[in-house]
């Protein structure tokens, strides 16, 4: 179970980033999770620009959701029974001949 959820901190999920940043050089699938979950969080929780008069301030989304990207196929990659979504079954019925 993962130490962040909806009462994390923005604090603590910036913590969580930068202590499970280095899953690659550890290679560790348990760091892994914890960085794409610090991630997913962050994504949601960070605007990609604020504006308040004619002060503005911009955030890169688009790296921290390459990021993201990166450490899902990292730990696809490395541990099968991660699965980033819902398994999704799909019928075919191309060659179905009825009786």
């Amino acid at each position: 179970m993962s130490s962040l959820d909806g009462n994390s901190t923005y604090e603590q999920v910036k913590q969580a980033y930068d202590e499970n940043a280095s899953y690659i050089e550890d290679n560790s699938t348990t760091k892994a999770r914890a960085f794409i979950t610090a991630c997913k969080i962050l994504l949601r929780r960070t605007p990609s620009n604020m504006q308040k008069g004619s002060n503005a301030l911009g955030y890169n989304v688009q790296a921290l959701k390459q990021e993201l990207d990166d450490a899902v196929a990292w730990l696809e990659a490395r541990d099968p029974a991660y699965r980033p979504g819902p398994s999704v079954t799909r019928a075919d019925f191309r060659n179905f001949r009825g009786s």
